[in-house]
């Protein structure tokens, strides 16, 4: 049976203060945000909008309150992925440096969680947002050395060999931030497409051409 939603309306009454029923009340709104991932930046958004101008959540409905609310969390105490969103979204509105530390920290421990080259869509987001993010922070930081040491590890560790595009994703993002040399990620592309030209993946074999 799938257990009931928890919302602060159906906690026993004297269950929350009203400081706690607010905090909760403003993270179910903020994981209800929509994430769209960009190469450069992070836009949450929200979920839906209506042809009448109608929408849900967005982080305009934001009040000062609501943001002293967030910068005064316990942040490992939230589970990781809104860890990653609450952090993130300090980063994006307040560049809150602390925050963007911890964003970067949370979206690589994601990265690593999520990693499945069968299903590489949700891994790869992670990854992208945490090099976007600790680049942003100092590419001489050792956070982003740390994180992109962490992505190219795991592509050493698929060898070209992943199924879909997981490899040609992680070539792409590492290489746009100059991390190593490109002869690095040479003879992973020509493994790619020699594997894609062996199983007439053929939208594979132009992807990993362009990425060389």
């Amino acid at each position: 049976l799938k257990a009931a939603p928890i919302s602060p309306e159906t906690l026993p009454e004297n269950a929350l203060t009203d400081s706690e029923r607010k905090m909760l009340q403003l993270l179910l709104q903020l994981a209800s945000l929509g994430q769209r991932y960009d190469e450069k930046e992070n836009v949450f958004c929200p979920w839906l909008v209506w042809n009448d101008g109608r929408r849900t959540f967005s982080l305009e409905d934001m009040s000062e309150d609501d943001f002293r609310i967030l910068e005064g969390l316990s942040y490992e105490k939230l589970p990781l992925a809104l860890r990653a969103r609450v952090t993130d979204i300090l980063w994006v509105t307040r560049k809150n440096y602390l925050a963007g530390q911890k964003a970067a920290e949370s979206y690589l421990q994601l990265f690593v969680n999520l990693f499945d080259p069968g299903k590489w869509i949700a891994c790869i987001n992670s990854i992208r947002r945490a090099i976007t993010i600790s680049a942003q922070l100092g590419k001489k930081k050792e956070l982003f050395l740390s994180v992109c040491d962490s992505a190219f590890k795991k592509l050493l560790e698929l060898d070209g060999k992943d199924p879909l595009f997981l490899s040609i994703n992680l070539i792409g993002i590492l290489s746009e931030q100059k991390y190593r040399e490109a002869d690095d990620y040479l003879s992973i592309a020509d493994k790619i497409i020699k594997s894609a030209k062996e199983s007439s993946f053929i939208h594979k074999v132009e992807t990993a051409y362009e990425t060389k």
